[in-house]
């Protein structure tokens, strides 16, 4: 990416709309003290998403507004834009698909900022990824202002870190790694607020992390219970899946009275509904969903991948072959015939099948409605 423009508008003393073109090359600026060249890089800090007022040599955020002079009134808002060449397709992949892209940031007195990428709005945390993914950005040493090598000489162990990690292009990463463990913390937080864990078997895959719902009620069928408590688990072949601690979790969580079991086929609310499929183990069983597109059936593991209910293949862990292959038979009736709307268990190709959940998530997060 190679910054080409650089437009102000209402910004410090920069009163009147004014563009800046960088040309391929070397481009200075020259003027006299007070002239207003280091307002350009605060300029592109502050568009970069800089939040702290004081680096920008201001009272508070609103002071980058033009103030007013003897012949001129002050403004109430500001704007820089900056213009990036991306014909090199290195942006994040939400604005790759553009050639060239404009960031901007907008202030308005006593309303804060608005930033948009393209003209579409964007948090002030999706502008600074883009620019830490491209090793710069708004704090970043490649930005040398007033009194920054000075900074850099006296800078203690992990600021002179940041320094060596934004050179070797890795500060977008330790960005998304701190927003990841961000949306983390909350998941985490809204995991206490579920009430309803349908289980649809008790193979440590598809039971592990049962502790972290700790408000929840476990919907699982009778067989499973009996099947994972059983005298089968004496048999090396059936018990290789399951974990002890999770089955003793989930008996306490029955003397807890947090387990509500099930006999076969049930409409657990309207349109969503528990199916007893057995085959792979005992008691495993599927849900059933009504969508906008139809019913959806999400098999779990009763048919791991596309191909076993497609074709009738079997999976190397069964407990009945009779009740797998009958089981791919019901899930595609739950489905009305529609094989497309039987979502597997473990498939990959699930991701490419159906959209991303939103643009950016492609092949991380996907609608199934």
């Amino acid at each position: 990416m190679k910054l080409t423009r650089l437009r102000l508008h209402g910004f410090k003393s920069f009163v009147e709309p004014t563009d800046f073109m960088i040309e391929p090359g070397l481009t200075g600026v020259v003027g006299p003290n007070g002239c207003g060249k280091s307002n350009l890089v605060e300029a592109l800090r502050w568009a970069m998403g800089e939040t702290s007022h004081k680096s920008l040599r201001a009272a508070d955020m609103d002071a980058v507004i033009f103030a007013g002079s003897g012949n001129r009134p002050a403004r109430n808002h500001a704007e820089v834009v900056m213009t990036i060449d991306n014909s090199d397709r290195s942006a994040p992949a939400a604005v790759n698909d553009s050639q060239l892209l404009e960031i901007s940031r907008r202030i308005e007195r006593e309303a804060g900022s608005v930033y948009r990428i393209n003209g579409r709005d964007v948090r002030a945390r999706d502008v600074q990824i883009l620019f830490a993914d491209a090793a710069t950005g708004a704090r970043s040493p490649a930005l040398v202002h007033q009194g920054k090598i000075g900074e850099i000489i006296q800078a203690k162990p992990e600021q002179r870190r940041r320094v060596l990690e934004d050179a070797a292009g890795v500060a977008g990463l330790h960005a998304r790694r701190h927003e990841a463990e961000l949306r983390l913390k909350a998941a985490e937080t809204n995991l206490t607020r579920v009430e309803d864990v349908i289980v649809t078997h008790l193979h440590y895959d598809h039971i592990g992390n049962w502790d972290r719902f700790p408000k929840a009620r476990f919907h699982l069928q009778d067989k499973e219970m009996n099947f994972a408590t059983g005298r089968h688990m004496c048999k090396d072949p059936f018990r290789h899946a399951y974990e002890v601690e999770d089955i003793v979790g989930m008996v306490r969580a029955v003397y807890g009275k947090r387990v509500v079991f099930h006999d076969g086929d049930e409409e657990l609310q309207p349109g969503i509904s528990l199916h007893l499929i057995g085959g792979h183990t005992a008691g495993i069983q599927s849900v059933r969903i009504n969508t906008r597109n139809g019913w959806l059936v999400l098999a779990s593991d009763a048919s791991h991948y596309f191909w076993g209910v497609n074709n009738d293949k079997l999976f190397a862990i069964v407990y009945s072959v009779a009740d797998m292959l009958a089981g791919y038979d019901k899930l595609k009736k739950l489905a009305d015939g529609r094989v497309d709307m039987v979502i597997p268990g473990h498939d990959a190709e699930v991701m490419t099948r159906f959209p991303a959940s939103k643009k950016g998530l492609e092949g991380i997060s996907v609608r199934l409605d």
